[in-house]
């Protein structure tokens, strides 16, 4: 509620870009239709395509026309499913999930313009017309005018952000949302692979389906698409670490207490799996911007390894903040981005240690905090299970401390836990793609079969390949899947102006990024301007 409350301070920062016009520079939407989503708007009877979109304070601002001769819509009926049907002649790849805006308040529809007041606007629902039905709906009738302005902003932010490749699994009846894979790694140099688990995965006709698409203005660099099938016992579950090592765990521990820096009981928002989750310390004086959860758990006797399970995702803040920093290099940033491809991926990687951007987990040895490992970047779009194994030498106590470390709203920390058993034995089976067939229906099956460095390309919004694996017959009692990748990829900005040369070398210092992210937090809350980022 917090995060909704200022985000609609934010237009600027981060799903909107400045403009060079004859008046005061004013935010605006990239053109979605035809980047991003087709967005079309409901008022009582009628239906209009919306594009050209802009916002004007709490207006929602574009043109409009006629939605006639669009192939995949048609005005839908309450209970009907067949919400759409193929344009099979010409395969209309361009249309993307369809973004439908419904509101009463619709007014200067004159000369093809039209403008809606966001606290008028009722719900907001996304089809995505590859399954013909609805992927998301968000209604905001009945809250209060704050609440739906920051709401539409925030469901804003969802539909245009820039992010890695979107994974979709096919559950029965269609392909759903499952999250993202590779996130973070923006430069060939911290290339890397990723394990994502596909709980609602389900096969049909002794296949399972997947989809890999590219939603945003970026290039995805895709190496290697395989499925890890793990069978095993009911009673236990199973992840994959960063590491591709298989672990188990039965009954874990619980913490006994979870505090942030400040000294703040957490632990209601981190000892389930639920709706609530901790995002950050926005009371905090700490100026340098460093967040941390410190956990304590009881210990058995005689436990000599740990594994550490936790559910998270990064907020969207820290895109927020990733966005802005690129703005500082201004017209330089294909420069910047292509000099980055020469630095080794060490030095990234540790810059972005540096920075407190993964989410980094220390060790209470002796009255010290002791580095052990860091969780991998997650995305946003997704919370994800995750797992890290660490050996408990040199911890005498009956209690095991953990720190998790990371910057100012960077991170959104649902459930942690810790298992001490040992690895159970279980079935894995490594099942190379099958099948591989883009948009267009070409086949990149032979692209995604191995780690060999011939990648297959996303280039465009809207690439997508579907993936077909066989289903290995079942030798456990239960089977958990996880999606195997490696890649990268490419952020891709239309940026203009001069950079701030001076800004810029302030992030050479370590801390500097979330100290930052604190900065224009502290300047957002104070309803200053701090859309330049100086």
């Amino acid at each position: 509620m917090l995060i909704l409350s200022f985000l609609n301070l934010m237009q600027a920062c981060y799903y909107y870009k400045v403009v060079q016009t004859d008046q005061p520079h004013e935010p605006t939407l990239a053109n979605l239709a035809s980047e991003h989503n087709f967005f079309i708007i409901h008022s009582g009877d009628k239906v209009w395509h919306m594009y050209n979109i802009a916002l004007e304070k709490d207006i929602l601002k574009g043109t409009i026309e006629e939605l006639k001769d669009h192939e995949l819509y048609k005005t839908t009926v309450p209970g009907n499913k067949n919400r759409y049907r193929k344009n099979i002649k010409n395969n209309e790849s361009a249309v993307l999930d369809e973004v439908h805006i419904y509101s009463a308040d619709v007014s200067d529809t004159t000369g093809y313009n039209i403008k809606i007041p966001l606290a008028g606007i009722n719900k907001i629902e996304v089809y995505d017309p590859a399954v013909g039905a609805t992927t998301a709906s968000w209604v905001f009738t009945g809250l209060g005018i704050t609440a739906s302005v920051a709401g539409v902003v925030l469901i804003i932010i969802l539909l245009t952000k820039s992010s890695c490749p979107f994974v979709y699994s096919y559950d029965g009846a269609g392909y759903a949302f499952t999250g993202e894979i590779f996130s973070g790694a923006t430069q060939s140099g911290v290339e890397r692979e990723d394990y994502l688990p596909l709980p609602g995965l389900v096969d049909r006709d002794g296949l399972y389906n997947l989809k890999i698409a590219n939603k945003v203005y970026e290039i995805q660099h895709i190496d290697l698409a395989e499925l890890l099938v793990v069978d095993h016992n009911r009673d236990l579950s199973v992840l994959t670490d960063k590491y591709g090592t298989v672990h188990t765990f039965g009954k874990v521990t619980p913490p006994l207490e979870a505090k942030n820096a400040s000294g703040a009981d957490i632990l209601s928002l981190v000892d389930s799996k639920d709706a609530l989750f901790y995002a950050g310390d926005e009371k905090s004086n700490d100026n340098k911007g460093l967040e941390e959860i410190t956990l304590n758990f009881l210990r058995p006797e005689g436990a000599d390894s740990a594994k550490l399970i936790i559910r998270a995702k990064n907020d969207f803040w820290l895109d927020i903040m990733v966005t802005k920093f690129h703005a500082m290099f201004g017209d330089r940033y294909d420069k910047f981005s292509q000099k980055q491809e020469n630095v080794p991926g060490e030095e990234l990687q540790q810059w972005m240690s540096d920075q407190h951007i993964p989410l980094t987990m220390y060790l209470e040895k002796d009255g010290k905090w002791v580095f052990a490992d860091y969780f991998n970047i997650a995305g946003p779009m997704a919370f994800k299970d995750d797992i890290l194994a660490f050996g408990l030498d040199g911890i005498d106590d009956d209690t095991l401390k953990v720190k998790l470390d990371f910057g100012f709203l960077f991170w959104d920390v649902d459930y942690a836990a810790i298992d001490y058993s040992s690895d159970a034995t279980v079935d894995v089976f490594k099942c190379p793609v099958k099948m591989a067939t883009d948009e267009n229906g070409t086949d990149k099956t032979s692209l995604l079969m191995s780690a060999d460095q011939g990648y297959y390309d996303q280039e465009e919004v809207g690439n997508e390949v579907i993936l077909s694996f066989e289903k290995p017959s079942l030798s456990g009692k239960s089977r958990t899947i996880m999606l195997h990748t490696e890649g990268y990829y490419s952020i891709l900005r239309d940026q203009q102006g001069k950079p701030q040369i001076k800004a810029l070398k302030e992030f050479r210092n370590p801390g500097r990024f979330p100290e930052y992210s604190r900065q224009m937090f502290d300047k957002a809350m104070a309803g200053q301007d701090y859309l330049s980022g100086k």
